[in-house]
């Protein structure tokens, strides 16, 4: 899909969804989850390229009254997590014995859309797959790329998603990790959840053309 495809379908998307308020946040690029497929001339992607995972549990404190419940019970998409050395200091537990501990502040962004149905005892799927590759028939797209150019593609890819951002807006959540002598490490982590409709995936390449978006797969029309 082309940038002016895609502008095309924001276009025809305003008509039943209101995109005036609409939001493209950047994710972190996972590219060991991109092969590319020399053969056919494509990429083959998978959701975890753009999504790195649930990052929204440290919030449920804060969250719970917003129907986030934590992990693949929800739709959401995870969007950076950042872990940084802040200090360092000397414990001892009731034996005598004293180790380093080391201390960090992780932050982590995520959104979240609404809860993921159980029906029948298997989740909905997140994303509109239009792909199956491999033994273990894993959820991928395609994109398709000339071999000249897919060595640079693929090392420039951008991916993020596009939202509708929905009341109450936020919520923020504060964990933390309590060290132990076998694993000397204090994490002070904070959690901030973007509450809002996800509209799709995109990814770009290192100019920002659209090479890929992908719808989810649970909202139809104006379904929220």
């Amino acid at each position: 899909e082309t940038t002016a495809e895609f502008e095309e379908r924001k276009s025809r998307v305003r008509k039943s969804d209101d995109l005036s308020n609409a939001i493209l946040l950047r994710s972190t690029y996972d590219p060991k989850q991109v092969l590319y497929d020399a053969d056919r001339e494509q990429f083959i992607v998978k959701p975890e390229a753009w999504n790195v995972g649930p990052l929204w549990t440290t919030g449920l404190t804060y969250g719970n009254e917003y129907g986030i419940t934590g992990g693949f019970r929800d739709f959401g998409v995870g969007l950076s997590s950042i872990e940084t050395p802040i200090g360092q200091y000397m414990a001892s537990n009731a034996y005598g014995t004293k180790v380093d501990v080391i201390q960090t502040q992780r932050v982590d962004y995520s959104v979240y859309d609404k809860q993921n149905k159980i029906r029948n005892g298997s989740r909905q799927h997140m994303w509109k797959i239009v792909h199956s590759v491999g033994k273990d028939k894993s959820n991928t797209v395609t994109i398709k790329v000339q071999r000249n150019r897919a060595r640079s593609v693929k090392r420039d890819m951008q991916v993020g998603v596009l939202i509708i951002p929905k009341e109450p807006y936020l919520s923020y959540g504060e964990s933390r990790i309590t060290p132990k002598i076998n694993l000397p490490i204090e994490t002070t982590n904070s959690s901030f959840i973007f509450i809002a409709d996800i509209v799709c995936a995109v990814i770009t390449d290192g100019n920002g053309v659209v090479l890929k978006t992908v719808d989810v797969a649970y909202r139809k029309g104006k379904e929220q």
